[in-house]
């Protein structure tokens, strides 16, 4: 009984109850043992609402920062325009070392391509035209290579033929002068006869400039193969 009653004096000693009789101390400290149990649930009663609270931050939380992140993800600068970009990317310019008209293309953009892969073609057209002219050009080349040697061949026979024609005038101018010493022709006939081997003799040195003409067009040798010639080698 005296322990009981230490222990509700220390209890009611806030209160100044000490001049309560016995009996009704007693009686009071056998009753709060039911709001115990009370106490000690409110803790647990209390908590419900807060784990609710915090699942709710939770879950809206993740929310809210998914939002933000779809946002900044969609309207925040995945789409750049400009007229001048750069892509810093395997990408290489091709040229053709000829002009011409592109007739097709056989990739698409952005297309990953490999060595031997056909890019585009060109219309062959004028290509095969250019090819038709430089074969003529060809053809014609060994037609003015022969021609040249058939020029010069000409001019060497015309020099035959007109030194033949001097060997007579000149033949016939001495005999001339052989009869003017015994006086048997006039003087005229001799001067005649002097000036056709003098026009002779000049028609001669003109074929065999003209002869020395066409062997300088034939390279100075007129066995010379077509293809050694520049005409040819140009066409």
């Amino acid at each position: 009984m005296s322990a009981i009653k230490s222990e509700t004096i220390t209890r009611l000693e806030p209160h100044d109850r000490r001049d309560e009789p016995a009996q009704d101390i007693g009686a009071k400290t056998a009753a709060p043992a039911a709001p115990s149990t009370v106490v000690d649930r409110l803790p647990a009663a209390a908590a419900e609402p807060r784990n609710w609270l915090r699942g709710v931050l939770m879950i809206g939380g993740v929310l809210v920062v998914a939002s933000v992140s779809a946002a900044v993800y969609l309207f925040g600068g995945r789409y750049v325009g400009t007229d001048d970009a750069y892509v810093k990317a395997a990408q290489l310019s091709v040229t053709t070392d000829v002009s011409g008209v592109v007739k097709t293309v056989n990739v698409r953009e952005s297309q990953r391509v490999k060595t031997g892969d056909v890019l585009f073609t060109l219309d062959p057209q004028p290509f095969e035209i250019a090819l038709l002219n430089a074969r003529s050009a060809v053809v014609q080349a060994r037609m003015t290579v022969s021609s040249r040697r058939a020029d010069y061949q000409q001019a060497l026979q015309q020099i035959g033929a007109q030194q033949a024609q001097v060997d007579v005038a000149n033949t016939t101018l001495k005999r001339y002068d052989t009869l003017s010493a015994q006086n048997a022709i006039a003087r005229t006939q001799i001067d005649q006869q002097r000036a056709t081997f003098l026009s002779a003799q000049a028609t001669l040195s003109s074929l065999r400039q003209a002869a020395v003409a066409d062997l300088a067009r034939l390279n100075g040798n007129p066995n010379l193969p077509a293809e050694q010639f520049p005409d040819f080698m140009k066409a």
